[in-house]
């Protein structure tokens, strides 16, 4: 049975990628479940935010991910918040959708429609906020994911 994983990264949208998911060289990432909300004041804005595939890892900052069963081992996938330098994205959105600042938006994937990461170093999907309609809010991602 596989096991399960969860990480989160919180973002300024002033920037771009606020969590991403790695596939490890030995295992794929099958993320099954996102989340996306937002915190501080809210405001009646609109945040458009899509979910992509990356070929090439940025500079972010390393997120532990935690096991959804204590009793499982460490994850083999990785995850990064907070980056500096973006990641090097190809082809289309997989996911883009804009919802309300003072809503949540939640993902779950159908079954066998997983989001599965390549086993290639570095790749894997970014969580990212596109656009806002106004104010500064923060939008905080989840990702959950077999391997």
């Amino acid at each position: 049975m596989a096991s399960a994983y969860g990480s989160g990264g919180t973002i300024a949208v002033a920037a771009d990628t606020g969590l991403t998911v790695i596939g490890g060289t030995t295992v794929k990432a099958r993320i099954d479940y996102i989340l996306a909300s937002c915190s501080g004041t809210p405001a009646d804005a609109t945040i458009d935010i899509s979910v992509q595939q990356f070929t090439a890892d940025g500079t972010g900052t390393a997120v532990t991910p935690e096991p959804l069963d204590v009793d499982d081992r460490v994850a083999l996938c990785a995850s990064k918040k907070t980056y500096s330098a973006e990641p090097t994205y190809a082809g289309i959105n997989v996911l883009d959708l804009g919802f309300n600042q003072r809503s949540v938006f939640q993902w779950y994937a159908q079954p066998n429609g997983e989001l599965v990461s390549s086993k290639a170093a570095g790749d894997g999907y970014g969580m990212r906020v596109d656009a806002f309609s106004t104010g500064t809010p923060t939008v905080q991602f989840i990702a959950h994911w077999k391997e």
